[in-house]
């Protein structure tokens, strides 16, 4: 399974300074936390990335993940510089709640190329997350200032206008910005606000998007710039792949865990993801690929659930480590709206010879 993978999450820890509604490790407060004390990283996580990257047939992406990603620096500078002779085939990306950002880390990450992703919900970020860093002139000038940058967001009930969402992203930066959607994830915690989604609405706006979005691809708009087709496009590019391989195609589950990404420590464990810790083995073990194959086909079979539903094969379901909630049912719906939208869009301009 190891000749798939593509995307490499590095878990530095669990520290984070804030305490975002959605998220399923909510361990953070609402203050700054302190910075983490110095992370040591084994030797043989250096090597396992080196391999990967040498036999990657595209630069392997590689994510320094938490918690928050910006209290541990000095472990991140420890990866970034212990696989420097392999900058050629590795991809740097974060993930952050951007708080931390200063002068130096831009500088760094600039020098670096890394990736920065910030997450944020446009001008309803004050709702789902502890704030908003992009309303404050000083954090936002310094993300203004990365070279390589990108805003994520969460499809929620108070993020469902996604006009709304990039509109305001274009406020802050233009249309340059690259802004990316993840479908909300419900647990039993969740407050029931962030599903209480207005599924008409919601509906209208799949309609409004799947129109522009033809309307985008006959002109030829079909690039990152063209926010509304980028956007369509994107899921529809998963839906044909999943239509055109059928059944030929190795179950996966949504985020792409175990099949085209892994997740391991800095102790070179190899853990199901970056959010669930169970242990599957060692990046040293012999017969980790066989390991990872056997979670793989444990786990899937928790997708059991979702396998009659008409659009499971696009969909792959919810992540089934999360137990059962009310807000499943709701996201579910969300995705039936979401997903039959993209069919119609590649039906369009297929006059109807895929569905």
């Amino acid at each position: 399974m190891l000749e798939n993978i593509h995307q490499v999450f590095v878990k530095l820890g669990d520290n984070c300074n804030y305490s975002c509604a959605y998220c399923c490790q909510r361990k953070g407060g609402k203050r700054p936390a302190p910075a983490s004390a110095p992370i040591y990283i084994s030797p043989e996580v250096f090597s396992f990335l080196a391999d990967m990257a040498a036999k990657a047939p595209e630069p392997l992406t590689v994510r320094p993940f938490g918690g928050e990603p910006l209290l541990y620096m000095d472990a991140i500078k420890q990866l970034i510089s212990a696989l420097s002779a392999h900058k050629d085939k590795i991809r740097w990306f974060i993930n952050t709640n951007g708080s931390l950002l200063t002068e130096e880390i831009v500088d760094y990450f600039n020098q670096n190329c890394v990736v920065a992703y910030i997450s944020n919900d446009g001008p309803h970020t004050d709702q789902t997350r502890t704030s908003n860093v992009l309303t404050d002139e000083r954090l936002l000038a310094l993300f203004r200032r990365l070279e390589h940058k990108a805003i994520n967001g969460v499809l929620s009930a108070h993020n469902q206008d996604l006009y709304a969402f990039w509109d305001w992203c274009e406020s802050k930066f233009g249309k340059d910005v690259e802004t990316g959607i993840e479908i909300l994830m419900p647990d039993p915690v969740m407050p029931p606000d962030l599903y209480a989604f207005d599924l008409p609405a919601f509906k209208s706006t799949m309609q409004r998007l799947v129109a522009e979005a033809v309307e985008a691809y006959k002109a030829g708009k079909t690039g990152k710039a063209d926010r509304v087709s980028w956007f369509v496009m994107s899921f529809a590019l998963g839906v044909l792949n999943a239509a055109l391989s059928g059944n030929k195609s190795r179950t996966s589950f949504a985020c792409g865990q175990l099949t085209e990404r892994l997740t391991v420590d800095v102790a070179g464990r190899v853990i199901f993801c970056q959010n669930f810790g169970a242990s599957i083995g060692h990046v040293t073990d012999k017969d980790i690929d066989e390991k990872i194959e056997a979670a793989w086909e444990k786990a899937v079979k928790l997708l059991k659930r979702c396998e009659k539903c008409e659009i499971f094969i696009y969909c792959r379901g919810q992540c089934p480590f999360l137990a059962e909630s009310p807000g499943k049912e709701m996201m579910c719906k969300v995705r039936k709206i979401l997903f039959g939208g993209v069919l119609d869009y590649i039906n369009a301009l297929t006059e109807g010879e895929i569905r």
